[in-house]
């Protein structure tokens, strides 16, 4: 009998009440009072690792639930993270300890990153001249950006011309400028044309960088490419990627290899001609198909290595990018819109220079626990250094690992989950992590069980991705390491299909007989669909230790864009299968939509011709091609509709009004009120 009363119930008790057991590796991330680094496979059981670490942090009473600082990456898992621990405490509010936690639950900050960085900001955001009311919308920036450059370009000064010289006009503000000022500009440093060329010649040294990163990946493949007979073209081209590989490998900054750089970008040996007619399936059609990809990069290396000879005599350059961050700054303050970039930025700088607002996010959080942390960035990580830095220190530089509290920091992630590095994610920075910590007195630990997928798919899947993702590549390239697997599911069937449709030569052509490629894959897709929920061939546990067929809902479409969705919904519809939308991108495509939006058009403007015909068209009045021709001939020249009915066109039925007859509005283009009267009637 257990005699525990509810003041005495201890973490273990908890666990078993509740029904939840921990394998070894998650119970250690629990139980771990050091400064942590947890890297956790998909389906690993990370938020439960999160949560109850929580938990234990309370009932062990080394923090408040207003004490640890919970962060994430996106508002979604920001929700379900608070709501998870908010109902494991209500699950255990009979007891007082935990009740009075729960009380305190409310101040508990469970937030995204970019949040929590937005709150440091606004505590002292006058430092910048910014006021508290700001937001954070990054296309509205890269508008902002745009335009500010598109104005200091039409001045012709020294600096543009400059660029004029490296840039085609579009590549000069959509690969230089925009991205330039959006990524690289930081509102807490204010460029000085002439003592800091540093940020400028950083950001040429990581463009050219990432150029040669490219080139590298597309010589690779191409010297990998089986030789073909007397195949002159593909024997040059293999031969010289070659050539840049033996020359990349001992890259290394510096003048010698910029110039090399150079040379090999700029040498027309380095290039061959395009193949012309080849076979399907090829050497020689594979190389047609990279060949424009190596141009590309090997052009963009070679632009950057020229900057990158010259950084020195480009003040012109310097003084122009001052004068435009000037004027990009000056547009963001007067508007109070800012990047994600820019309140990352703010926020560590202020945490940085002032010591009242570190100190008191410091002494606030006792605990701080962050989840997704692959998908953030050194910046981000400096930040979190800085707010677990030891009581009594507070210099202006970022602490290392050594000089952190002891048992503060407690970081999640996976390097194979990596996916905003379109957001500035950095995976090299959650790789190097774990020695960080582990040199700083620290650990490192891993949950490499997946509990979601049946194991026959995870041994498919380790199988498969370890020829993809070769341990020990590039520091921004995740490393693979297998997952485990738990038991399988009683009489449930693994399986995996995979579809492709066979080479279509006619696609182009407006008389093809066959469905489009999005509308094969759709079709497609929806007779699997149709057959998982009709048959007995894809079930599915249900809970109880048997299994069911699925449910519509118990299906998920993942797409790399959204361009194929519109297929998709008609193909499920045509089979009557029920579905939802995270995004809608097809509503307003639909044909009801549009003749909705023609008559709202005309109401508006009632001399709109397309909308008029559409109008017309449209299953509220029903009028035929044939007859739709004469009557938007005379409605250009302004005859009223009047004299037009009754007309050969107008396909009368037996002397009876037909569809298009009564439909008909009565006006001429350049009376609108009786027709918006008409609408609305």
């Amino acid at each position: 009998m257990n005699t525990s009363t509810p003041s005495s119930m201890d973490f273990e008790e908890i666990l078993l009440r509740s029904g939840r057991r921990l394998d070894e590796n998650q119970r250690k991330a629990v139980d771990c009072d050091l400064n942590c680094v947890v890297s956790a496979g998909a389906g690993s059981g990370k938020t439960t690792v999160l949560t109850y670490r929580f938990l234990r942090l309370l009932l062990e009473e080394k923090a408040h639930a207003d004490t640890i600082l919970t962060l994430t990456f996106t508002r979604k898992a920001a929700a379900e993270m608070h709501e998870r621990i908010h109902s494991l405490l209500s699950s255990l509010k009979d007891f007082p300890s935990m009740a009075a936690e729960l009380a305190r639950f409310p101040q508990a900050q469970i937030s995204t990153l970019d949040s929590f960085c937005s709150s440091i900001v606004r505590s002292d955001c006058m430092r910048y001249g910014l006021t508290s009311d700001f937001s954070i919308d990054d296309d509205t920036t890269r508008t902002f950006a745009r335009a500010c450059a598109v104005e200091l370009l039409a001045r012709e000064d020294a600096g543009a011309r400059l660029l004029s010289v490296l840039y085609t006009p579009d590549a000069l503000l959509d690969s230089f400028l925009i991205p330039f000022a959006t990524n690289a500009m930081d509102m807490s440093h204010q460029l000085d044309a002439g003592l800091d060329a540093s940020l400028v010649r950083g950001y040429f040294s990581t463009m050219l960088d990432q150029a040669l990163v490219r080139l590298g990946t597309v010589c690779r493949e191409i010297a990998a490419l089986p030789p073909e007979g007397k195949a002159v073209t593909l024997s040059s081209a293999r031969t010289t990627c070659s050539s840049f590989l033996e020359q990349y490998e001992g890259w290394a900054e510096g003048e010698e290899t910029y110039r090399q750089t150079l040379l090999f970008c700029t040498a027309k040996e380095n290039d061959w001609r395009s193949p012309g007619k080849v076979s399907e399936g090829s050497s020689m059609a594979l190389l047609k198909d990279m060949t424009p990809a190596y141009r590309e990069a090997r052009t963009q290396a070679g632009v950057f290595a020229c900057a990158m000879l010259s950084v020195d005599n480009l003040m012109p350059l310097y003084t122009f990018l001052q004068e435009y961050q000037e004027l990009f700054y000056q547009r963001k303050r007067a508007t109070g819109i800012l990047t994600f970039s820019d309140v990352a930025h703010l926020a560590v700088d202020i945490l940085r220079v002032n010591p009242a607002v570190r100190n008191f996010y410091k002494k606030r959080f006792s605990h701080i626990m962050i989840d997704e942390f692959q998908d953030n960035n050194r910046l981000q990580k400096d930040l979190l250094y800085l707010l677990a830095e030891k009581q009594g220190h507070c210099s202006s530089q970022i602490p290392t690992a050594s000089q952190l509290e002891p048992a503060k920091l407690f970081f999640v992630g996976d390097e194979k989950q990596s996916i905003y590095r379109f957001r500035g994610a950095d995976v090299s920075v959650f790789k190097q992590l774990g020695n960080e910590i582990r040199q700083g007195g620290g650990v490192a630990l891993e949950l490499g069980t997946n509990y979601r997928t049946e194991p026959a798919l995870i041994g498919l899947f380790n199988e498969l991705f370890k020829r993809i993702m070769n341990p020990g590549g590039q520091a921004y390239e995740a490393d693979f390491l297998p997952l485990g697997g738990r038991q399988p599911s009683p009489g449930l069937i693994s399986r995996l299909t995979l579809m492709h449709q066979p080479l279509n030569d006619r696609e182009e052509d407006p008389q093809d007989p066959w469905l489009t490629t999005d509308d094969a894959e759709a079709y497609a897709v929806a007779g699997i669909i149709e057959e998982i929920l009709t048959t007995d061939s894809y079930l599915i546990p249900n809970g109880s230790g048997g299994l069911k067929r699925p449910q519509p809902s118990d299906i998920g479409l993942l797409f790399r864009t959204g361009g194929s969705q519109m297929s998709y919904e008609k193909a499920l519809r045509a089979r009557a299968i029920p579905y939802s939308l995270q995004v809608s991108r097809a509503l307003l495509l639909e044909a009801p939509a549009n003749d909705l939006y023609a008559w709202l058009q005309l109401c508006i403007y009632p001399t709109d011709s397309v909308a008029y015909a559409t109008a017309l068209r449209s299953p509220l009045c029903g009028i035929m091609d044939d007859s739709l021709i004469p009557v938007m001939q005379d409605y250009k020249k302004g005859q009223p509709l009047e004299q037009m009915r009754n007309t050969e066109e107008t396909d009368d039925m037996d002397g009876e009004s037909s569809i298009e007859d009564e439909a008909l509005p009565r006006i001429r283009p350049e009376d609108p009120h009786p027709f918006r009267s008409t609408c609305i009637q």
